[in-house]
Parts: structure tokens; sequence; C-alpha cells
């Protein structure tokens, strides 16, 4: 099962960690968060290297950890026979199970500490002591997006539980670190392993797949070389919504007095299509996915001079999210709130208006 979340597929190399940091693969990502300041957008066509080590000229964000699931907005993966895919948590960006065993993808701000301390504190939580340097640099390695990487697979007593073994690999960069771990008991994880290999191997950027097309603001923005320059968007404000500070894959981002987060994100390309993105978000809070015809019939607002579909869902657990998705020169734009029920119904309107405000600086 194949599960698409935004951007472009492309070789991923250090690419997961484009999402918590940066960007990925080949595909830049820039992040739109606020009032009236601006931020500066990832470079169109920048290398995996140039975005994941800051060469893009994307603004720090120093140890800022992203919010739970951000990363798999701009990712793709393969789930394996017979896992569940769970709504992400705090620390787990994906998060899956089969049984007894979890498996989850964590982001870590600032590098994480490094891999080695990490691992060392992996081990010390199944009861094992600790790596000298050179048993860690002897670990076995994997490659995770194209990167070389330390994997762990040990056996212990964890959180009081016997006979757990945890199955990891660990991938680092200057500013945030990235986890893959697999973790249960011994037999059950053992009889997943080659499972876990696959889901590794599996996680890229989302690529467009060339399917249905978002709306578009033609031309809106468009540079010299017809990207789109985020540092020409301008918005008013809401009553009641405060700025927040950066964090790693959002322009900008605003919070309600209610508790609620109102953030502006981009993608390059396509980033995955218009029902790709709105059901992932759907997805996000627990609901099932929209077909072709309800997103069809989806009423539409006002959106950098155009109109653009707009979701509002509520679930059952409470949570709710709003949203709108545009297609922008060479990037796609996505507006989105989310929060619990009752936060997020009393922003409607001003989300709305909001989303009309949106608009670009004259030269």
């Amino acid at each position: 099962m194949m599960i698409t979340r935004v951007a472009g597929r492309g070789s991923f190399p250090l690419g997961l960690l484009l999402m918590c940091v940066v960007a990925c693969s080949e595909h830049p990502v820039a992040d739109i968060d606020r009032i009236r300041e601006v931020g500066e957008p990832g470079r169109v066509g920048a290398t995996t290297q140039e975005r994941f080590f800051q060469d893009a000229g994307m603004p720090q964000q120093g140890g800022v950890i992203p919010p739970a699931g951000s990363i798999a907005d701009m990712l793709e993966w393969d789930v394996p026979a017979g896992w569940e895919e769970l709504p992400p948590q705090q620390f787990r960006d994906i998060n899956l199970r089969i049984g007894a065993v979890e498996c989850y993808v964590s982001v870590l701000g600032g590098g994480g500490g490094g891999a080695e301390p990490n691992i060392n504190r992996w081990r010390g939580q199944m009861g094992l002591p600790a790596l000298s340097h050179q048993e860690f640099d002897a670990l076995a390695r994997a490659t995770l997006f194209g990167v070389d990487v330390p994997f762990v697979d040990i056996e212990g007593t964890y959180l009081d539980k016997p006979d757990q073994r945890m199955v990891a690999v660990f991938f680092e960069a200057p500013m945030a670190a990235i986890t893959v771990k697999m973790l249960g008991p011994r037999a059950e994880v053992a009889a997943e392993r080659a499972h876990f290999e696959e889901f590794c191997a599996s996680l890229d950027v989302a690529d467009s797949p060339g399917g249905e097309q978002q709306p578009q603001a033609e031309g809106a923005g468009a540079t010299g070389d017809g990207s789109f320059d985020a540092s020409r968007l301008r918005w008013d404000v809401p009553v009641g919504w405060t700025k927040s500070g950066a964090q790693a894959m959002r322009f900008v981002t605003f919070e309600t007095v209610d508790g609620a987060e109102c953030y502006i994100s981009f993608l390059g390309g396509a980033a995955g299509g218009l029902a790709a993105n709105l059901n992932r978000w759907r997805n996000q809070i627990g609901m099932s996915p929209l077909s072709s015809e309800e997103i069809a019939s989806l009423p539409a607002i006002p959106l950098l001079e155009g109109q653009s579909p707009f979701l509002e869902a509520y679930s059952d657990s409470g949570l709710a999210v709003l949203g709108s998705v545009v297609s922008v020169p060479s990037q796609t734009m996505f507006i989105k709130m989310v929060g619990n029920e009752a936060s997020v119904r009393a922003e409607v309107d001003r989300f709305k208006a909001f989303c009309k405000s949106l608009r670009l600086e004259n030269d």
C-alpha cells in the first residue's frame, strides 16, 4: 500500500530530514508563516545537499522540532503488508504498528545530540551498557535517503518488559536528525525485520503523479526563472491571531486565542495533487478519504486572485482541520489550520478572511 504525502518523488538522499529542517531531495521546500513578515523560500532546483546543509539560503531554525506529522506532509512510503498506519504523535511523525510491534519516524531538532549519544541512550533503555567509540564506529551500516547511516539491532528489557528487541537507524545533519525505529517483543520484531528494511528503503519525497490539477494562481509571483517569489507575499492578520516563532517546514505560523494553529507552507511542483493532500489532512485526524466526486463538490474560497477548494473537517476524536491548496509557479502553497473542534470552528470565518487577504506585493 503506497501512502502519498505531498511533494515530488525523486531520489531522496538526505531527503527525510528535508522536512524536519529545510527541504528534501530534488524538490525545494519553503514554508510561510505569519503576519506580513517575509520568510525566505526554498530555492527551486536546489540540490539535497544545498537544502539540507543550508547552502540554499534557508533561515536558521535552531533546535526547533517540527510539529507532529509535518514530515509526513512531504513524503511517501510503502506501508508493509499487515502494518497499520496510526495518526502522528509528538516525536512520531510517521506512526505505524503491527501487533505489539511499533515502528515510527522521529525528527530531533538541533541534530538531536548526535548518533553516538542517542544510540547509547537506546541501549540504556534496553538495559545494555554504552558502546565505546571504537564499538560505535564498528556498528553495522544501512542506507537511508541515499546516505550511509548507523544501524542498530539490540535486545533486552525495555520499560520493565523482558525479551524486547529494537532495530533502528539514525540519520543526522547540522540542524536536525531523523530516526526510524521498530520496537516490540523479540520474536515479533524478528519476524518484521525484512519489512522494516523495506519500509526504510521506500521512504522518499513524494513526487507529483501528474494527476489532477490543483487550482493555479497563474503567473502570480513568478521570478525571472519562473519560480515563485514568496518574499512578496503579504496578508492581513485576523483579530486574535498571534504570530508564532519560526518552525521547520513552515513559512509562517499563527496561533489563535483558543490554541488552534494556522500556517502556510510550500512544496515543490504539484506536491502530490489536490486529492492526495486533502485526504492526507483528513487521515491525520482519523477521517476517511473523500471520493473524487466529493472533492469536486467542495466549496471554493478566494485565494490569490482565484478560487480554491476549501476543506473543513471535524473528526469523532475531537480534532479538526481547515485548509486550502493552490498552485503557484514551480510550487504548491498550503494554508492549513489545525486544533480541537471548538477552537477551529470558532475561526472558520477568520481563516477564510485570512486566505482572501493573501496577495503579492508589487515590485
